[in-house]
């Protein structure tokens, strides 16, 4: 029994053969030998009249040429099995069979009583791709029984890649070298960081770049500190979780660091942008004995660290805070930022707070200031 072709997009497995490239660049290279007149028959429907007419093997070579052109055509695959099998082709038919099946044909009922595959009913390969479509079959029925789906955070202890940027006279046996670390923003990655890394130019600085644990959706190379379906679903306790986690992976980082050899990690300065800024501000106050500095560039405070007992926390070790934003921003407005300031002032932080006239984003003279307020920091005098 033949089959009308019904195309339905699927996975297909002709990579199998390690061919599909070439076959294509040969269909298309030698089109004008294959044309089919303008209202005549496809190749496929070629194909099924040879098969009809009991040529199978004229049906096979039009289907070969058909199925490089229309891989997920599972019809096609089949119809083209039973031309080999025909053919006594036998291995070639199961071949066949399974590339129907991955395209989506799912009729085992048939496919055990066809004549047109009779030859292939003493092989063991035959039943296993029967045994293929039921399989998929019931994970099919199951899948289509879920009604929804949610993602779930799952607690890790090695978040994410980090690279690490040395100097280009990096000295071995010279002077311990300053660490600093540069959080991207969400949706970013650490090329960000080392663009802003390149921008500041200072001087005997070992930067680590940290790339964002989780991958964003709908984008192809961004990531963000935690995943936002927590926040959207208000799902608090599992936050907290992803925050707490988060900040224990920065610190992880600057242990990591301290074992290398000549990086100083007792004055390490931590600088974000956006959402990398939350994460800066989450990890220096759950983990304020490791940091000097924190710089902030378009970024926030989460609400649950809005608290004096956080800031406090950045006093009492003591945090030097350096606060950079655009009065455009309308990611993050800069109206935010007061709150911020009242808290560190009442716990004592010392803090250089700079607007810009820009929107979110880091400007030149963002960072002009943000190196000069480094570079005072790194040589031990106070902030204005």
């Amino acid at each position: 029994m033949r089959f009308m072709v019904c195309t339905r997009f699927s996975r297909n497995t002709i990579l199998k053969r390690n061919v599909l490239v070439s076959m294509l660049f040969i269909f298309f290279l030698f089109a004008s030998a294959n044309a089919i007149e303008p209202g005549g028959p496809s190749l496929s429907q070629q194909a099924e009249n040879a098969l009809n007419a009991g040529d199978p093997e004229a049906a096979s070579n039009l289907y070969y040429r058909w199925l490089q052109a229309s891989p997920s055509d599972y019809s096609g695959w089949y119809n083209y099995a039973c031309a080999l099998a025909l053919l006594e082709q036998r291995d070639e038919a199961v071949e066949a069979l399974d590339d129907a099946v991955t395209a989506g044909w799912r009729n085992d009922d048939w496919m055990s009583r066809d004549p047109d595959l009779q030859s292939l009913h003493t092989m063991d390969e035959f039943y296993t791709v029967i045994q293929r479509i039921q399989d998929l079959r019931l994970l099919e029925e199951q899948r289509d029984s879920v009604r929804s789906t949610c993602s779930s955070f799952i607690t890790q202890t090695r978040l994410a890649h980090c690279n690490i940027l040395w100097p280009a006279n990096f000295d071995e046996q010279g002077d311990p070298y300053q660490l600093i670390i540069l959080l991207h923003g969400r949706g970013a990655d650490y090329t960000h960081s080392a663009d802003l890394a390149e921008r500041l130019a200072l001087p005997n600085v070992v930067y680590a770049l940290p790339r964002a644990p989780y991958h964003v959706d709908n984008t192809e190379n961004g990531f963000e500190y935690w995943p936002r379906d927590l926040v959207t679903n208000n799902d608090t306790l599992l936050l907290a979780e992803a925050r707490h986690l988060m900040a224990d992976w920065v610190r992880d980082i600057i242990r990591s660091a301290g074992a290398r050899t000549n990086i100083d990690t007792s004055n390490v300065i931590l600088i974000g942008f956006s959402q990398g800024g939350a994460a800066a501000y989450v990890s220096v106050m759950e983990h304020p004995e490791y940091f000097h500095g924190l710089g902030v560039l378009g970024g926030y405070v989460p609400n649950e660290y809005l608290t004096s007992e956080w800031f406090h926390a950045l006093g009492s070790n003591p945090v030097e805070l350096f606060i950079g934003h655009g009065d455009r921003d309308i990611v993050r407005e800069s109206s935010e930022i007061d709150q911020y300031l009242r808290l560190a002032e009442d716990a004592g932080v010392p803090v250089t707070m700079r607007l810009y006239p820009v929107g979110h984003s880091i400007s030149d003279e963002m960072v002009v200031d943000l190196a000069d307020w480094i570079s005072r920091l790194r040589a031990g005098r106070s902030t204005d």
